[in-house]
C-alpha cells in the first residue's frame, strides 16, 4: 500500500499532534524584532494576548523553500509520497516555496494551492486525510482535492476594527440596516457610527451600494457592486474580474451581475 504523508502550513489551524502522517510547516510571527514559530513558540492563546498587549501590528512571513525541502527529502527517503496542501497564494508565498521546492521530487511530491485560510484551508486538509484512510492512491487524492476545493469558502466576521491595517481602507455600505433592538423600539440606531469609523486610522470608502444595486435592477445585486467598488484596490485586471464574475453567477443572473459589478467599480 503506497504511504502517503500530508504537509501543509499553520495558516490552517490544524494541531500537529492529531495525525502521525500530518507534518504542519510552522509560518513565522513577528512581533517588533521579535520573530516566533506559529505554533511552536507561540501558541494561539499566546497570539491573542500579544496582540493586545503590543504597540505594534503583528507581521507574518512565508514557510521558506528550504523547510518545504528538507520536509520533502525526509519524506521520500522513507518511502513516503506526498501532497503538499498550503494557504491560498493569493495570501503568501508560501505555495511558491512549496512548489519551488518540489521541483526535484518530480512524481514524489504533489502541491495543491488551497485558495483558502485557517478552517478552509483545514477541511481540505481533513479531507485529505480521509480519503488517504480510505486506500486512495495520492494521485486520485490530488484528483479529487483539485476538484473539490473550488467549493470550499471561509467567510469571517470581525468583532473588532481595531487591529485592521493602519493606513488601510475600509469599504463600507451606507445602507441602514435595523437590529431587532431598533425595530422592537428598545433602543435608538446609532448616531455616531459614521464618526467613530472617521476616526479610526485607516481610509473610510463609503458608498450607497444599494441605490447602485437598484440602478442595476435588484437590491440583491449589493455585494457585486461593493465587489466593483473593491476592484479598484487589487492589481487584477478587468477581464480577470469578469471572468471570475463568469465562473461564479449563473447564466440568467450574469448580465445584471456585471452592470452592478460596472457600476461600482466606477463610482
Amino acid at each position: 500500500m503506497e504511504k502517503i504523508r500530508i504537509i501543509t502550513d499553520s495558516a490552517s489551524d490544524l494541531s500537529a499532534s492529531t495525525r502521525e502522517d500530518l507534518t504542519i510547516l510552522p509560518l513565522a510571527i513577528r512581533f517588533g524584532d521579535t520573530e516566533y514559530l506559529d505554533g511552536v513558540t507561540i501558541s494561539h492563546h499566546e497570539f491573542y494576548e500579544k496582540l493586545i498587549e503590543s504597540d505594534t501590528l503583528p507581521t507574518t512571513s512565508l514557510v521558506s523553500p528550504a523547510a518545504f525541502e528538507e520536509t520533502y527529502a525526509r519524506s521520500v527517503a522513507d518511502g513516503e509520497t506526498v501532497i503538499a496542501i498550503t494557504i491560498s497564494s493569493r495570501l503568501s508565498g508560501t505555495y511558491q516555496s512549496a512548489t519551488i521546492a518540489a521541483e526535484d521530487f518530480a512524481g514524489k511530491v504533489f502541491v495543491i494551492d488551497s485558495y483558502n485560510a485557517t478552517i478552509g484551508e483545514g477541511i481540505l486538509v481533513k479531507y485529505a486525510l480521509l480519503l488517504k484512510d480510505q486506500g486512495l492512491s495520492a494521485k486520485e487524492i490530488v484528483g479529487i482535492l483539485e476538484a473539490s476545493k473550488e467549493q470550499i469558502h471561509t467567510l469571517g466576521v470581525l468583532d473588532t476594527l481595531e487591529y485592521l491595517k493602519k493606513g488601510g481602507v475600509l469599504l463600507t455600505n451606507t445602507q441602514r440596516i435595523n437590529p431587532m433592538p431598533v425595530i422592537t423600539g428598545t433602543a435608538d440606531y446609532p448616531k455616531t457610527l459614521e464618526a467613530k469609523l472617521s476616526a479610526l486610522p485607516i481610509r473610510l470608502d463609503a458608498m450607497d451600494a444599494l441605490g447602485l444595486a437598484l440602478r442595476a435592477g435588484s437590491s440583491k445585486a449589493v455585494n457585486l457592486v461593493l465587489l466593483g467598488r473593491l476592484s479598484r484596490y487589487f492589481h487584477f485586471t478587468d477581464e480577470q474580474w469578469q471572468g471570475a464574475i463568469e465562473k461564479s453567477v449563473p447564466e440568467k443572473f450574469l448580465e445584471l451581475n456585471k452592470k452592478a459589478f460596472a457600476l461600482g467599480a466606477e463610482a
